[in-house]
């Protein structure tokens, strides 16, 4: 497209393709002629692009996680009946990791089962009124070509 790669007439973002169907026996419209049409996900190599520079490189590991309880009460009055409600909050914070591109994101495990994504280096997880229990929370950071870090150290938390 002559206005850029995601922009259109109108300099409107694209936000749909129609080729037409050469095999269809009916005519094409003007707008729509297309030879050799190929959609990609992602930069095709070749061309100038070698197949074998792909990144293949993952992030630094996320480094000094740090995890801070805060307990909340609220107290509400139901039909003259006082209820009191204890949850908590669980605010994570770590180092930036590097990576030889760009790093994309972090996913943050609880016990070892992914709970979330994060674009910065930070998370806030709601425990909810669930006591007695102990949390471990690591983090890993991804690449945009899929790579994974290992685990950040173990941060953990008594509620």
């Amino acid at each position: 497209d002559y206005h850029g790669p995601n922009m259109g007439d109108y300099n409107l973002p694209i936000t749909r393709i129609f080729p037409n169907n050469a095999y269809s026996g009916g005519y094409a419209t003007v707008e729509s002629h297309h030879t050799g049409f190929e959609m990609w996900d992602g930069f095709p190599c070749g061309d100038g692009v070698s197949c074998f520079d792909a990144d293949s490189v993952a992030p630094t590991v996320p480094a000094s996680l740090l995890a801070a309880l805060k307990s909340t009460t609220t107290t509400t009055k139901v039909k003259g009946k006082t209820r009191t409600i204890s949850s908590a909050l669980v605010t994570l914070s770590w180092n930036a990791s590097s990576d030889n591109i760009t790093v994309a994101g972090y996913n943050i495990y609880r016990n070892g089962t992914k709970i979330a994504v994060s674009t910065s280096t930070g998370y806030t997880d709601s425990l909810g009124t669930a006591t007695g229990s102990n949390y471990s929370y690591t983090v890993k950071a991804f690449d945009a070509a899929g790579n994974i870090s290992t685990s950040s150290n173990a941060a953990l938390i008594v509620y």
